[in-house]
């Protein structure tokens, strides 16, 4: 507003302190008049006793003060600038801006790293103002990012993997690599589920950042290293098993099923290992074959006996233990009721001895030995002529019984009557398919010659008589 215009007086006398007429002041400038000076001008005033003299002036308009004042501004890391900003304080007569505006700018940009950036003005001008610059700052925030735990897994007893993670809200072509520390988990190396923490995973200064954790499990081993092993064992009264090879886990146990067998026999053997805390289970199976003994018979020959030895016991047996068949091949000169060799007639015999074996043991070696019955050292041959033949049907004395002629091959046999009619000649008599049985022959006495040729290769001739009697 216009100030109020005052004056003075300079020359009033004898007390008086104004002239009898006031004069008028008055100025052409206004309240809205632009910086400049404008004169005051005086007008009037009168007085009798006076001679009035005006001396007027002048009114100065100076320059208002305008303050212009920088917004302050905030943006978040990696966000685009926001527009800056200026207000106006001091301007009047409705003025909305001076007449030159000013220039507004920061150092900041929109990959600045968090942090205060200044916010500058320059420039702006008016006439009529006198203008102040007030800056102010740009405020860069930390950007919000979204960290997520990856889950992990391993098997128990296994290297430890890498704990990796997602990220969302990266910006300003920033990559992981801003990034220093690790992802943690829950301490902990029994089968199970972990936590995964933050750790000392940190983004750096232009990030705020969310987590997510995430879980990591370790599954059960499985058995390794572990075998059960086919295996042939020979049958010796004892047990046999299979037992599974290799480094069990601690705590593990075995549960064998058809194992630790005696007898003879192919077995299929089952091995289980229940599962553990940190182990799964296992199972195995494999062969046990127990085979058959061999067992080998001693037979010890008693000799040559006498025709008079009667009853023999015979020293054989076999090393599996079990009992042993024994077999003549002439029952004529000799049999057998177990071990036991009952002599009859004179003659060789061969007696066999077998074991056929059971379960447990394979069939014996079949040992065969020879024995001897043999005539009285005094007897003029080693052979023995029955005296009598009974062709009736009844199995006794039915042909021409001559014991030991089997020993002597090289032999013959003439019968003839008492008047020295030949009523027969046999070659190689043997008691078996070659004899006399007189059946076509009337009974009474009857002669014979048995030649033989002994070992020295001799022959030599016994001479009799015996009767046939049905």
């Amino acid at each position: 507003a216009l100030p109020v215009l005052t004056y003075s007086y300079e020359g009033l006398v004898n007390g008086d302190t104004k002239p009898a007429t006031l004069p008028t002041i008055a100025t052409t400038a206004s309240t809205t008049s632009a910086v400049g000076n404008y004169p005051i001008t005086l007008t009037g005033g009168l007085d009798a006793n006076y001679t009035v003299t005006h001396v007027n002036n002048t009114l100065t308009v100076g320059k208002a003060g305008l303050t212009i004042t920088a917004d302050a501004k905030s943006k978040v890391y990696g966000a685009a600038l926001p527009v800056l900003t200026y207000s106006y304080e001091g301007l009047v007569n409705g003025d909305t801006k001076p007449a030159t505006l000013p220039t507004i700018a920061t150092t900041a940009s929109t990959s600045s790293a968090v942090g205060n950036y200044p916010i500058t003005l320059t420039g702006g001008s008016d006439a009529n103002y006198t203008v102040t610059h007030v800056n102010n700052t740009l405020t860069v925030g930390k950007a919000e990012i979204k960290v997520t735990a990856e889950a992990r897994t391993k098997v128990y007893g296994t290297g430890e993997p890498v704990l990796t993670y997602q990220v969302v809200g990266l910006v300003n072509n920033d990559s992981r690599a801003i990034f220093t520390g690790n992802l943690t988990r829950a301490e902990g190396e029994n089968v199970g589920t972990y936590s995964i923490f933050k750790g000392s995973l940190d983004p750096g200064t232009n990030y705020t950042m969310s987590y997510t954790g995430a879980n990591f499990s370790i599954s059960k081993a499985p058995i390794t290293g572990v075998a059960l092993a086919d295996k042939t064992f020979t049958y010796d009264g004892t047990t046999k098993s299979l037992n599974l090879t290799g480094a069990l886990p601690a705590g593990a146990v075995v549960n064998y099923t058809n194992n630790g067998q005696i007898n003879a026999g192919m077995y299929r053997v089952k091995a289980d290992i229940p599962e553990t805390m940190n182990y799964s289970g296992a199972s195995y199976s494999a062969t046990l074959l127990i085979q058959k003994a061999k067992q080998t018979i001693s037979f010890a020959s008693p000799g040559t006996l006498g025709r008079n030895a009667g009853t023999v016991k015979l020293d054989v047996r076999s090393t599996s233990g079990l009992p042993i068949t024994l077999s003549v091949d002439d029952p004529l000169v000799a049999t057998l009721s177990g071990t036991d060799l009952q002599v009859h007639r004179l003659g060789t015999v061969t007696i066999t001895a077998a074991q056929a074996g059971d379960g447990n043991y394979e069939p014996a070696a079949v040992v065969d030995i020879t024995i001897q019955i043999a005539a009285a050292a005094d007897a003029k041959l080693p052979i023995l002529v029955h005296q009598a033949v009974s062709p009736n049907g009844d199995g006794i004395n039915e042909f021409l019984i001559i014991e030991g002629i089997r020993d002597y091959p090289d032999n013959k046999v003439t019968i003839f009557n008492k008047n020295g009619v030949v009523l027969s000649e046999i070659v190689g008599y043997d008691n078996r398919d070659k004899v006399f049985t007189g059946q076509y022959h009337a009974d009474g006495t009857y002669y014979y010659y048995v030649d033989v040729k002994d070992s020295n290769g001799v022959w030599k001739r016994e001479k009799g008589f015996f009767v046939i009697k049905r």
